[in-house]
């Protein structure tokens, strides 16, 4: 028998005003105190690490004592079970946790999960979410409470997916080149094999059943040294069509290099005097910090005692006031299927107030406690977060437009320093936007002599210009079905995300050498530039530069998704509407902080070199 799920969808109260810094945390501080009432055990999920830290600290000074612990990747495995100890054994009443937690973990029973903002996808949701209520017969209980109004249409449906239990569609990785190497440079190591059976028991697996058998003697032509900027780590008699071990390196290099999680450069946090390992910290919040420097980890102050090359030795500090480290890693992106289900709930909601506009003011005000009712029956949303969404979803129609499934909306307005902003406002999610705003911006490199600013998000690309004229939007619509492909092979040539996708697939292939010891981000970077700069003039046949183009394509980038955007914006499916507004809309303010936080650093970075010159 399926467990039941009840998930609900709240905000911290809108209506409190915050007159200092601090004071912006207490609506949210409250109202997870009021949520975790009658509770003796709650996980609070978070998206980052940073933020793990940061609302834990927070929360137990706002309640006076030690409420809660942290529980996130960058914290050592014996830190984090023993916090999922206390849970467990009723000493600790919450832990604040990331995806950590979500997984497998056994920390006793939970009454309630409280997810901040969105998870991002309704598997993360319903696993997380399923770690309540695991008595007999009890219903999992969960409540995601956003921060920001922006963000509730996702959230609503999210929750409802979550309720229902529709979790998006699972998809196998084909043909992964640089797993494939792996795995033959363990069978290596252990046995000789000859080509005919190599395939034939590689072709057996889902993952590989179409490889051409083509790609496979490129692979080995790699391996086995062809290359001489690659190191050999086989060999491949091309007589008698044997594959073996090439001395100790094959079995060292399948230990060593086991895996696909790529090295994270970060640095491991060790305790001076007992040297027991606490956690690990960026490489450049190490770069940015000195001896002497107080931070929090797992909820605790630590004082920088000495920075060595491979590891950071710290001691406790009794100062509260320490710095909350960051982590450098990008927030996952909404799907492409979740954003054709936001734009049509969007389209839904402007069906149903729409009722409501031609009659009286008491007749539209039933109108909203209809939708209201609507909400909270169908999307589990309290008053506060509906009224909210029907203000955001009525302020968005009078600005300017409301994206839906059906309907892309681009915005252009002038800023104070006489910058035109255009934003393309959608709901496909970043990975569709991102594909988009490459294809843009190398159509609008024959124009302009200049490169313009760019911001892709889950709702949508801004692009920034010092000059503007309206017959440029030709050139967004200049990209096409038939020729966006190859817009978006030229832009990533040369491009970072091809260096850090070759980076990442050369060292899963063991092409660059791993060490159980910490090396250098820096140095990572510079060893894969030289292997993709050695590789260039064999692209056409060097298997993991194309496989680099794929992931760039098709997994950091959504070129499928964005094609089919296209065609249905050319069969009509899709209406595009232009507006000009005096100031950015409602959804379209979501674009200023990035670009704000942009001058500020540039502007920044210019003082400090004038300075330095």
């Amino acid at each position: 028998m399926e467990k039941a799920l009840s998930v609900s969808v709240t905000m911290p109260d809108p209506s409190r005003v915050a007159s200092s810094r601090e004071q912006v945390w207490l609506p949210l501080l409250d109202r997870i105190v009021e949520l975790m009432e009658g509770c003796r055990s709650v996980l609070l999920f978070v998206g980052s690490r940073r933020l793990c830290e940061r609302l834990c600290l927070r929360l137990n000074d706002h309640v006076g004592y030690e409420m809660s612990r942290t529980h996130h990747g960058s914290m050592s495995r014996e830190r984090r079970l023993e916090v999922e100890r206390l849970l467990k054994a009723g000493e600790l009443r919450c832990i604040v946790a990331t995806s950590s937690l979500e997984l497998g973990i056994d920390v006793g029973h939970v009454d309630l999960v409280i997810q901040i903002d969105s998870p991002i996808s309704a598997a993360s949701g319903i696993q997380r979410i399923g770690r309540a209520g695991h008595a007999v017969g009890e219903t999992s209980r969960g409540v995601i409470l956003s921060r920001q109004k922006g963000n509730l249409p996702e959230i609503a449906v999210l929750s409802r997916q979550i309720a229902a239990r529709d979790i998006e569609e699972i998809r196998v990785p084909r043909q992964a080149m640089d797993v494939l190497s792996q795995q033959i440079v363990a069978m290596a190591a252990m046995n000789d094999w000859s080509l005919a059976e190599l395939y034939g028991l590689i072709v057996r697996s889902d993952s590989y059943f179409d490889l051409p058998r083509e790609r496979l003697e490129e692979l080995l032509q790699v391996l086995s040294g062809f290359y001489p900027f690659a190191r050999p780590l086989l060999e491949w008699d091309r007589e008698d069509g044997t594959v073996r071990r090439k001395g100790g390196a094959s079995a060292m290099a399948a230990i060593v290099g086991a895996g696909t999680i790529p090295q994270s450069g970060g640095y491991p946090v060790h305790h001076l005097d007992s040297r027991v390992h606490l956690g690990e910290l960026d490489e450049e919040f190490i770069q940015e910090s000195r001896v002497g420097d107080v931070f929090q980890l797992g909820t605790s102050s630590w004082i920088i005692r000495d920075i060595r090359k491979d590891r950071v030795y710290v001691s406790e500090a009794a100062n509260r006031f320490s710095e909350v480290p960051f982590w450098r890693n990008e927030s996952g992106s909404r799907s492409y299927e979740l954003g054709a289900r936001i734009g049509a709930f969007l389209r839904e909601m402007t069906d149903r107030l729409a009722s409501g506009h031609s009659v009286t003011e008491d007749n539209t005000r039933s109108v909203e406690e209809e939708i209201m009712s609507f909400l909270a029956e169908r999307y589990g949303m309290d008053a506060d977060s509906a009224d909210l969404l029907i203000g955001t979803i009525r302020s968005q129609s009078q600005a300017s437009e409301l994206p839906t499934d059906r309907r892309i909306v681009i915005e252009t307005y002038k800023d104070l320093t006489n910058q035109t902003h255009v934003i393309v406002l959608n709901h496909f999610g970043r990975r569709v936007n991102r594909a988009w705003q490459l294809a843009i911006e190398r159509q609008f490199e024959q124009l302009l002599p200049y490169r313009m600013y760019g911001n892709a998000k889950d709702d949508g690309i801004e692009f920034v210009l010092p000059e503007w004229d309206a017959s440029w939007l030709r050139t967004i619509s200049q990209v096409t079905p038939s020729n966006v492909e190859s817009l978006l092979t030229e832009a990533i040539a040369g491009s970072p995300f091809l260096a850090v996708a070759f980076r990442r697939i050369a060292e899963t292939a063991l092409l660059l050498s791993r060490s159980f010891t910490r090396t250098p981000l820096w140095q990572q970077r510079l060893r894969s530039e030289e292997l993709l700069r050695d590789a260039m003039p064999y692209a056409e046949r060097f298997p993991y530069l194309r496989e680099a183009m794929k992931v760039c394509l098709y997994e950091y980038l959504d070129c499928d998704r964005l094609k089919r955007v296209l065609e249905n914006i050319r069969d009509g499916e899709i209406e595009v509407v232009v507006r000009e507004t005096g100031h950015p809309s409602p959804f379209a303010s979501k674009f200023l902080a990035d670009y704000v936080n942009m001058r500020i650093y540039e502007e920044t970075a210019s003082t400090k070199r004038s300075s330095f010159n």
